[in-house]
């Protein structure tokens, strides 16, 4: 409970109060001030006191004042203390009702907006249903937040992967450990289809024909003729030995071919019966011939068998082969064929040279067996190990001529697009799973898999929030029209339902009048339309807000920890609404741990005080002492409000505003209303017989630690009116009645005392 405002410097008019005399606080409590006077100031303190915020204070700083706001406050058995810009506690049981209640909540000016809904809406629910409001509003903003950011990873993943795939598909590609293999393959295949006139008329490759070595050599060399006696055949070796420098049996066999007649070609000699002459011919007989001519015929064999055209053709086959694998090799998996023609060409060479050896070796003694030895045989082995090789190399060939052979069919019936589209699902694969790309997508996955928890969790916070105020708005509307009823209000309120915009709960009802439902509309809402800005007058609005106001507090199960501040709860209500209005303020002060009715009416706060218990109640008055200075001193209620002052007040405004009333009863209800004034706002300081002279003489006189002097402020203003004042009175002026009043310096004063009042 508020025991008592101790100290309130440079807020508003409140430039430099500190707590004297009887001013404690009650549980329920009355204040009397004039507008502008500070009632205004205070609920922004003690707004500011409950939420903390510093700018409820800061925008009242005193104008002109370079001094900084400080307030301190009694509450139970603490002080609470603003200073330096910040409370050192706050006290969130506070509920105030005054303009920015009502601005904020229900209505500004003639409209209902969409922040009026809301913060009604939580009115309505209360702290139970603000609890789960504020769990869906931080689930809705949580999701927000998370689309936010799964928008930004959706942008990033689609600004990597481009337009050839759908997201959703990128995202559900599966892991692929071949994935390089395989795209290395549809590419070969892609550039093969771009290539297919090309691939199709491509040649095979070809194979090496096998080159066999004459089987015949080895029979050749060991083959002689028979019928020849081992005798001639001496006697043709012993006579080629002596008579020849070695003449071989080829050169012989030659010379005898061209004897004639039996005459030596050389000395025409008669040959005939010549022994060795017989002998050359017996030996060199056709069969011989024959002999010889198969001898040259290897020889020849040979020497074309391998000769360098044939090994260039090779040469160039094998070549041609390496270049068809390396085209190939492009579009297929192939491995090239491996041939050392060195190694060939080696082989060949060495099985000539021996062979031509041996065929040296028969020429010489064509009739003598020639036995081919170990390098014969050695090198024949080798070469047969050449045709082996060169076996292999064709079998490989024929193994890459039916790859190239099914490539060239898979080509003929290949569809590029379906290739293209194929690839382009491998890159992507590759792609998905790139560490980097992939991390992104795993935390784009992650905050969809979030998002989706948490739009069940909104789904069933909002599920609970719903249940729970169907049934508030229920009794609320009923509450509220309840009081309506009690201030005879001329319509109710009707369909209040929740509603969700932007993810936000708020309120919506229907204003019904005459039975007919008729919307709030809005700024936007055409003037020729009814609605709450048309439809309601300011009393209206002014009891809806109250109504609301009220029924919140009474749907509040802490409303016994409850302070409660009620700033004008009677303004703009209707004078028959007066009693209604009191009746429930006497009745909140009983629930409620206090109330402050804060009023620039007397009377209807004398209303209060008379139903009241006196020993709870408590009656303050805000008032001005000097130009810039509002204090705060007990009130005596009952002497105040039976006073003329009240009286002679409105007689004033009247003239001042309307120009109305006779000027001779306005200029002499100046100096009483000064009076009354003083002794309202410095009670027990005058006595009953003293004037307005008296009055000023004890402020002026006075000492600074007595009440009295926080007038001093205002005497300057005091001696001008009352010197003018004075005059029009007979107690002071016995020609009093016929002084004359001018109407502009009438207006002049009457303007200074209601300043001094606080009138304006």
């Amino acid at each position: 409970m508020i025991k008592k405002f101790i100290e309130i410097k440079n807020i508003g008019k409140f430039k430099n109060f500190s707590a004297k005399g009887n001013i404690e606080l009650n549980k329920l409590n009355v204040i009397y001030a004039e507008n502008g006077r500070g009632k205004t100031t205070i609920c922004d303190i003690l707004r500011s006191l409950k939420t903390g915020e510093v700018d409820y204070i800061e925008g009242r700083k005193t104008l002109g004042c370079s001094d900084e706001p400080k307030v301190v406050i009694r509450l139970d058995n603490a002080n609470y203390v603003y200073q330096n810009r910040a409370w050192d506690n706050t006290y969130p049981e506070i509920e105030i009702f005054d303009s920015t209640f009502v601005s904020e909540n229900v209505y500004a000016g003639d409209f209902v907006e969409h922040n009026h809904k809301k913060n009604l809406y939580q009115i309505i629910v209360g702290s139970k249903g603000v609890g789960l409001a504020h769990e869906v509003e931080l689930l809705d903003s949580e999701i927000r937040d998370k689309n936010r950011y799964i928008g930004e990873k959706k942008s990033e993943i689609e600004y990597l992967i481009g337009n050839e795939i759908a997201l959703d598909s990128f995202l559900k590609l599966e892991k692929n450990n071949n994935i390089d293999e395989e795209i290395e393959l549809k590419e070969k295949e892609k550039f093969a289809l771009k290539k297919a006139d090309e691939l199709i008329r491509k040649d095979l490759l070809k194979k090496i024909n096998i080159i066999e070595f004459p089987l015949e050599f080895s029979i050749l060399m060991t083959k002689s003729i028979d019928g020849i006696s081992k005798d001639t055949e001496a006697l043709i070796k012993k006579h080629l030995h002596e008579k020849t420098k070695d003449a071989t049996e080829d050169w012989v066999s030659l010379g005898i071919s061209f004897v004639k007649d039996d005459l030596c070609p050389f000395c025409e000699q008669s040959l005939e019966g010549s022994n060795l002459f017989k002998a050359y011919k017996h030996y060199f007989s056709e069969e011989y011939n024959k002999l010889n001519i198969e001898i040259s015929d290897m020889e020849e064999n040979l020497k074309n068998l391998y000769n360098d055209t044939i090994l260039y053709e090779i040469e160039h086959l094998i070549n041609n082969n390496k270049s068809l694998c390396e085209f190939w090799n492009q579009f297929i998996e192939i491995t090239e064929p491996i041939i050392d023609l060195e190694r060939i060409m080696g082989s060949i060479n060495e099985i000539k040279n021996i062979a031509q050896k041996y065929i040296e070796i028969k020429n010489r003694a064509i009739l003598e067996i020639v036995k081919v030895k170990e390098d014969f045989e050695e090198s024949k082995k080798n070469f047969e190990n050449i045709q082996k090789y060169i076996d292999d190399y064709n079998i490989s060939i024929e193994e890459i001529n039916e790859l190239v052979t099914s490539k060239k069919r898979e080509i003929k019936s290949g569809d590029l697009s379906k290739v293209i589209n194929a690839l382009i699902i491998l890159k992507a694969i590759k792609k998905r799973f790139d560490p980097e790309i992939n991390k992104i997508c795993e935390n784009y996955i992650n905050a969809l898999e979030t998002k989706r928890k948490l739009e069940e969790k909104k789904d069933e916070a909002k599920s609970k929030l719903d249940e729970y105020t169907e049934e508030i708005f229920t009794k609320y509307e009923s509450n509220i029209n309840q009081k309506l009823g009690m201030y005879n209000a001329g319509f109710r309120i009707n369909d209040t339902k929740r509603r969700y915009i932007g993810g936000t709960a708020s309120s919506s009802y229907q204003i019904l009048i005459n039975n007919i439902e008729v919307g709030l509309g809005d700024n936007n809402t055409p003037k020729n339309q009814p609605s709450f800005r048309n439809t309601l007058s300011s009393g209206d609005k002014s009891t809806l807000a109250l109504a609301f106001f009220l029924a919140k507090l009474e749907q509040d199960p802490l409303i016994e920890q409850k302070i409660i501040i009620l700033d004008d709860p009677f303004c703009s209500l209707d004078r028959s609404r007066r009693t209604w209005t009191k009746q429930l303020i006497c009745k909140l002060s009983q629930q409620a741990k206090q109330v402050i009715v804060l009023s620039h009416d007397p009377k209807f706060l004398r209303l209060i005080w008379e139903d009241s218990n006196k020993n709870s109640i408590k009656a303050l008055q805000f008032f001005r002492l000097g130009e810039k200075n509002t204090t705060i001193t007990e009130w005596k209620i009952e002497e105040d409000t039976k006073s003329d002052y009240f009286k002679n007040y409105d007689v004033l405004m009247n003239y001042y505003n309307d120009n109305t009333g006779d000027k001779k009863d306005v200029v002499k209800t100046i100096r009483p209303l000064l009076e009354d004034y003083l002794k309202f706002k410095i009670p027990r300081q005058f006595l009953d017989n003293e004037w307005l002279g008296d009055m000023i003489k004890k402020i002026r006189e006075a000492d600074i630690n007595s009440t009295l002097s926080n007038a001093k402020d205002i005497l300057d203003e005091l001696d001008g009116i009352n010197d003018y004042s004075k005059k029009y009175h007979h107690g002071t002026n016995h020609n009093a009645d016929i002084e004359i009043i001018d109407d502009s310096e009438l207006q002049a004063y009457v303007r200074r005392t209601l300043n001094i009042l606080g009138g304006f």
